[in-house]
């Protein structure tokens, strides 16, 4: 079980991991199901804080689920 744990969480740093269980223990005290990782989701998600880091693109009326024009 430990070695599909360390699957489910291939490529996620230690932050992210535990953000993820937090989430989960979250959702399961409103009797929600828990969230499977997702390596591919995870990708988008950090490429996605770089680039409102770097490119900060809701200063020009976007908002934080807009990508600015570098995002690649």
């Amino acid at each position: 079980d430990n070695e599909k744990q360390k699957s489910l969480f291939y490529g996620m740093d230690a932050t992210e991991k535990k953000i993820f269980t937090l989430i989960n223990h979250h959702r399961q005290q409103y009797g929600l199901p828990s969230l499977e990782p997702s390596i591919n989701l995870a990708y988008v998600a950090r490429t996605h804080a770089v680039d409102v880091v770097e490119n900060n693109p809701d200063v020009c009326g976007g908002n934080m689920h807009s990508w600015g024009n570098k995002g690649k």
